[in-house]
């Protein structure tokens, strides 16, 4: 919804009532998270398992979005805006962004199926382990997996964490970091 009304200035609304209608809709999901989703669009092969599959088709008049898992039902947006708008994000935060304006868009028939080459991809941030632009800069490039320090008690690390499982991303938690600071003992 941000990067079409961002493209065009068109605002859709959000339906999240589980009814797919008949025509002229974008439908997002997964066979597990939205079960009235036509079988052609969520027939994953049997071996992607573990790995992110993306669908992006069109079908009786709509454009469905789905996923071999949620994350995959992400990408697969984030794939169309990609290939068929012309999105970009090359850098964290909003000036990273290239969004090309459009004042018409004719869309054409798509069958797109994906199978991520890799379960992992990763991007390490040093030091800066709770940014939420870099977070969703990830995500939007299709890096899934992050490191980061553990939640222990902290409340809200726990509600961190689960806005970037939210974002597609896979989790490791770890404090195996360590900075040499003196140059000599660096050096041997």
């Amino acid at each position: 919804q941000t990067f079409l009304y961002k493209i065009s200035g068109a605002k859709l609304y959000i339906d999240k009532s589980g009814k797919i209608p008949s025509a002229n809709a974008l439908v997002i999901g997964t066979r597990k998270n939205f079960p009235a989703l036509p079988a052609a669009v969520t027939d994953f092969s049997e071996g992607d398992e573990g790995k992110d599959s993306i669908r992006i088709k069109s079908l009786n008049g709509n454009l469905y979005f789905t996923g071999n898992v949620p994350r995959g039902a992400l990408y697969a947006v984030y794939t169309f805006l990609k290939k068929s708008l012309g999105v970009r994000w090359f850098f964290a935060g909003e000036q990273g962004e290239l969004v090309p304006r459009r004042a018409k868009f004719v869309l054409p028939e798509l069958d797109i199926y994906e199978v991520a080459k890799f379960k992992l991809r990763a991007f390490h941030v040093c030091g800066k382990h709770y940014d939420r632009d870099m977070e969703t800069w990830m995500s939007r490039n299709r890096i899934n997996f992050m490191s980061s320090d553990p939640i222990g008690k902290h409340k809200w690390r726990r509600a961190w964490n689960d806005s970037r499982i939210a974002k597609g991303l896979h989790m490791m938690f770890s404090t195996h970091n360590f900075i040499i600071r003196d140059k000599k003992v660096f050096d041997e």
